[in-house]
């Protein structure tokens, strides 16, 4: 893991007066309190946030000028600006800016809960068992949680805590004073069967970054930091059950610069019922709605072009603060089912980049409402199992050619042991450039069994040979390897490659002479 970066000022002190007020009621269940939130700009209540008018974002073209600024996110190249400064750095700095933006209010999406049910249905419903039989979680792949914080303590949840940035205090302690964290990261990844209140969907490590204050408020310019801080500290998927009515160009470089890093980014589309809230709205983000317990769109669930898939959202079992467990509804529930499969998607297949995981997760979601993707249920309904099952279909075994000269045509003979389960339907040469270079002849045994299978000349998908065999993790398999015309050449004795580890025993090639240290670039898959 990278060492915790930080870039946050000392310089943003001042405080300032609410542009909203809190107001809340009592419901007679488990988790106390529903917050109405409704503009004002009288006294009162509030979300505790700084006052966005005294500050506004600045996004430079190329890189950030010298300047005092009460904050940077250098990654992204936007700063943050005392108002009353604004417009001596216009004067200094007009043909670099990009743009400039008032700092808007993002809050938890939360709604009241309906009736406590007594067991996780959701789970159920997105067949996580039926994928908990393949594939559970890998302690090597880490959610980010931006959110109010997390009980990193709980009983349910300490076991699968790595670390956590407060951006809100900017110390490394992201204690939960909301609850709403701790819920979302119950959801995701809650320890499972250890005996003690819910099961997560995910057994993945836990990156807690708390942007929201006690009041379930913040602001974009934090999330906007979490997210880059997120994104070079490690974490796989970035989940954000939260959201803004406001675009923001901050933001949007934020996520964009996440989904560059590799980083699959998931988000609350909103519980208004209305169009989808910043940044479930970007394209770079999987937007996410919910459903109800008869799969049909919850009633406040967000809507729009942007969805692209729906989770269950009603009566969620998740964990609070002090070794406590509520029943969790909202946009703000479903979130963390789509973060928690992702992370278990790549779990179950490392080598899968952040743009095959999102098209995995929709292809295989069951379709609800209208067929095909649609402005309710996006492409449908997560589907755990579904989803494990085509993430292990596109492992593979992957021989990449570093410097593939001098090659020539001749038999490899070697021993490969893969690190995962891959069920392998062909295998493929990497050619010399301009060259027919291609497998004639394979054949693959372990102590039980051998399959051979030959090239079929020159057509179709000629290049590849089709193969059924399934690889074991573990176990060492022989593998001969005859080429035609000229295959590029790992020039090693063995490698570790995307897949396993594969041991070059000899390549004869075809004027009789023999390479000890020749291995075929090639793939199974």
């Amino acid at each position: 893991m990278k060492p915790l970066q930080r870039r946050m000022s000392d310089a943003r002190s001042e405080k300032c007066e609410s542009v909203l007020t809190l107001s809340c009621i009592s419901v007679l269940c488990i988790f106390a309190a529903f917050c109405v939130l409704t503009l004002a700009s009288g006294e009162g209540g509030g979300s505790g946030v700084e006052e966005c008018s005294e500050m506004k974002i600045v996004c430079f073209k190329d890189r950030i000028p010298p300047g005092n600024y009460l904050d940077r996110i250098g990654e992204i190249n936007c700063v943050l600006v005392d108002a009353r400064y604004l417009g001596e750095l216009r004067m200094q700095s007009l043909n670099s800016i990009e743009c400039i933006e008032d700092v808007h209010i993002v809050r938890a999406l939360f709604t009241p809960n309906d009736p406590i049910f007594d067991e996780q249905w959701n789970l159920m419903r997105i067949h996580a068992p039926e994928a908990w039989d393949v594939e559970r979680g890998s302690e090597n792949v880490t959610i980010a949680i931006i959110d109010t914080g997390i009980d990193f303590a709980h009983e349910d949840l300490a076991e699968n805590y790595a670390f956590g940035y407060d951006f809100l205090e900017n110390d490394e302690v992201p204690d939960d004073e909301n609850g709403h964290g701790t819920a979302v990261a119950g959801v995701a990844s809650a320890v499972l069967n250890n005996g003690k209140g819910i099961a997560g969907i995910a057994q993945v490590k836990i990156m807690a970054l708390k942007v929201l204050n006690a009041s379930g408020f913040g602001t974009d310019w934090d999330v906007a930091d979490a997210i880059t801080f997120a994104a070079e500290n490690g974490a796989d998927v970035i989940s954000m059950s939260l959201g803004g009515d406001e675009d923001s160009e901050a933001l949007r470089r934020a996520c964009d610069f996440a989904y560059e890093k590799g980083c699959v980014l998931v988000a609350a589309a909103g519980n208004e019922n209305s169009s989808v809230a910043f940044p479930a709205a970007y394209d770079c983000v999987i937007a996410v709605g919910a459903i109800d317990e008869s799969d049909k769109k919850a009633s406040y669930s967000n809507f729009g072009e942007e969805l692209e898939l729906v989770a269950p959202g009603n009566s969620i079992p998740a964990t609070y603060p002090d070794d406590k467990y509520v029943y969790f509804t909202g946009t703000s529930a479903a979130t963390p089912h789509v973060s928690a499969v992702a992370a278990l998607l790549k779990s179950a297949n490392p080598a899968l980049s952040n743009a095959e995981i999102r098209s995995i997760l929709c292809e295989t979601a069951e379709d609800l409402g209208e067929a095909g993707r649609d402005p309710f249920y996006g492409f449908g309904l997560l589907n755990a199992s579904a989803a494990i099952s085509a993430a292990l279909q596109r492992r593979e075994f992957d021989i990449k050619p570093e410097n593939p000269y001098p090659s020539i045509a001749g038999t490899f003979y070697g021993k490969i042991v893969p690190s995962y389960d891959i069920k392998v339907s062909k295998i493929s040469i990497y050619p010399c450039v301009g060259t027919g270079g291609h497998a004639e002849f394979v054949s693959i045994c372990n102590e039980t069994k051998c399959v051979n299978a030959s090239w079929s000349g020159y057509s179709g998908d000629w290049r590849n040979i089709s193969l059924n065999f399934t690889l074991i993790a573990g176990e060492t398999y022989n593998i001969t390897i005859k080429t035609g015309s000229y295959p590029q050449i790992l020039h090693k004795q063995s490698a570790e490659v995307e897949g396993g580890r594969i041991i070059c025993v000899k390549y004869e090639d075809i004027n009789g002479r023999i390479h000890n240290d020749w291995i075929p670039a090639f793939k199974l898959e």
